[in-house]
């Protein structure tokens, strides 16, 4: 019988075939392999899937390579195996592409810096409107600016 990782789809063989590539075979005696799920890559003699990595997705089933697994977009966040990048970042935060948490504070994202404000899902921090100010960084929405006293 064939070993997992392999298969065999014409009986009375002597050798197993590496399970194909876009497919794993996660158990013994198989004919045919398992198509690879989105969110993950399968090479050839997968005995299971790999996840695409933390900042990555893939929505396509039967995918092959690590290359298949695309950066998130900005303002947007991916876990480990993501099938799709619609999880937007926190307020107060802004992800730039390739973010693998919903708060960032690295080179795919950082918290919103002082003088402006990000909302969910931030791409580029928005400014303080004019006659207001913020001196901390994570303001989440307009609303945190503070309007300057009188004279500044």
């Amino acid at each position: 019988p064939c070993a997992p990782g392999t298969f065999q789809n014409n009986p009375r063989q002597g050798a197993c075939l590496n399970c194909t590539q876009g497919n794993y075979c996660d158990e013994s005696k198989m004919t045919v392999g398992r198509i690879c799920e989105e969110g993950n890559y399968c090479p050839e003699g997968s005995i299971q899937m790999t996840p695409c990595p933390a900042g990555t997705f893939n929505k396509n089933k039967g995918r092959y390579e690590l290359g298949a697994c695309t950066k998130c977009s900005k303002g947007r966040y991916c876990e480990l195996g993501s099938v799709n990048d619609e999880k937007e970042c926190d307020p107060g935060f802004f992800c730039k592409s390739g973010a693998s948490i919903r708060n960032p504070s690295d080179e795919t994202g950082e918290e919103c810096p002082k003088g402006r404000y990000c909302t969910k899902g931030t791409v580029s921090p928005t400014p303080c409107p004019t006659g207001t100010f913020y001196n901390l960084t994570g303001a989440a929405e307009e609303a945190d600016c503070l309007s300057c006293s009188a004279g500044w």
